[in-house]
């Protein structure tokens, strides 16, 4: 008898894949619970830009178009932005549970010893966590991926090359990861699979020109970010250097330990059982965090150091530590269990540990909403005069109507210049000219 295909082997998975998503299930509820108690985010800016456009793009359908907001993120927000901030934001904690339980998936697919941790890995990094707070498009690209994943690893490549098509449009890396992923496909010879990783690009390009920028090339002409970032530059270690941050210390140990077991034990030809593993998982993940720590080293394509971006590929993270999980001197005996249950609590219980939750409102936030709040009761004529992106969720106005707001100053010399008898300036010193 085959002991892989056992019915005992197969009852012992499902009762732990039933384990796994009970277990989600609750972090769901009580994360969302948090969550919506939370008057804070993490991010102060681009959250409230993307829910804007999400928000108002069924006033303004060219928005489903904008290059900044991402097509594939806009459509998928959409319908929950219309319900505010607090539904969007629950529906990217949705997105992170179905991220997660993918990753578990995937983990099983590749015959992770420890498949189930995998999961918990993922919702344990602070910086992925943080953003299941907010309408940020890295946990979208987080799920766009991991579903890619799942449906290359169950031998429907065509399928997974269309998903992995959408990344780019919804985030622009995916321009980055697609050559790395095209090496499956290539290694597997599928070759309309390979074609079909372009279908994205084909279909938005088409549709942009033909409803929109009236150019075939607007994915690329209309890029929101320039070559030379406005940002300046920073270290080459910035992003590994904010480990503790991006996946806290136990599951930068794991990774590190990931590496020297990839280290050792890969070897070519392509029978390798590590070679899927290899092509799908690790060297996206190792593309994706050379490519930012680069172009933040040398102040390229709109970097800004930011290290919440490293958010979009955490579930090949969490792979990576999980399958080093499963490999200690003790593998499948009880000690090995109770060790890796162990190191897998601490993790997942590392973002509690570390951020003040419910997140508490900034001074500044408060200072914003309150203004805003002010105007949203005593002014109804005018037009407001703001940079803030906060200001509009607290008006609740049309984003992109000029006729009721105005983001930015035309001339920052003076930024009266455009303004009529009547108008109205919230004015912060953050983003406002000084």
């Amino acid at each position: 008898m085959n002991v892989k295909h056992s019915p005992y082997l197969a009852a012992v998975k499902h009762r732990e894949a039933r384990g796994v998503a009970a277990a989600l299930l609750l972090f769901g509820i009580i994360a969302g619970y948090v969550f919506q108690r939370s008057a804070g985010t993490f991010q102060m800016g681009d959250t409230y830009l993307h829910f804007a456009i999400a928000r108002w793009a069924w006033k303004h359908p060219a928005l489903f178009l904008d290059h900044w907001g991402k097509p594939v993120f806009t459509v998928l927000y959409a319908l929950p932005s219309l319900g505010g901030y607090a539904a969007a934001k629950l529906f990217t904690l949705v997105t992170g549970v179905v991220t997660a339980w993918f990753t578990y998936r995937v983990a099983l697919r590749l015959e992770m010893r420890m498949a189930w941790s995998a999961p918990f890995i993922l919702l344990g990094s602070p910086i992925y966590f943080i953003h299941l707070n907010s309408t940020m498009t890295e946990t979208t690209f987080a799920m766009v991926l991991v579903l890619g994943l799942y449906l290359s690893l169950t031998n429907r490549l065509k399928a997974g090359a269309l998903v992995f098509s959408l990344l780019p449009f919804v985030r622009t890396e995916g321009f980055v990861l697609l050559p790395v992923l095209s090496l499956w496909l290539v290694s597997r010879r599928n070759w309309p699979a390979v074609l079909l990783l372009g279908s994205g690009f084909v279909f938005f390009s088409l549709l942009g020109w033909l409803f929109h920028y009236h150019d075939p090339l607007w994915v690329f002409r209309q890029n929101p970010y320039q070559w030379h970032s406005d940002y300046g530059s920073g270290s080459l270690g910035h992003f590994v250097q904010s480990n503790k941050m991006v996946w806290g210390n136990v599951f930068s140990f794991l990774l590190l330990f990931s590496l020297v077991y990839y280290a050792t034990r890969y070897r070519w030809p392509a029978g390798n059982f590590l070679l899927p593993e290899v092509l799908l998982i690790v060297l996206p993940a190792l593309v994706y965090l050379i490519f930012h720590s680069v172009a933040w080293w040398l102040g390229l394509m709109g970097s800004a150091g930011e290290i919440r971006v490293i958010a979009g590929v955490m579930p090949l993270f969490a792979l990576m530590a999980c399958r080093a999980l499963g490999h200690w001197k003790w593998p499948g005996t009880y000690t090995g269990t109770v060790v890796a249950a162990a190191l897998t609590v601490l993790v997942a219980l590392e973002p509690w540990r570390i951020f003040e939750l419910p997140l508490p409102v900034r001074t500044e936030q408060r200072l914003i909403a309150g203004a805003a709040e002010f105007v949203r009761e005593k002014f109804t004529a005018g037009t407001v005069w703001f940079i803030d992106p906060y200001v509009p969720v607290v008006l609740d106005r049309d984003f992109f109507d000029a006729t009721q707001l105005h983001q930015w100053f035309a001339d920052a010399d003076r930024p009266h210049a455009a303004m009529r008898a009547g108008d109205l300036v919230i004015w912060d010193a953050h983003f406002c000219p000084q």
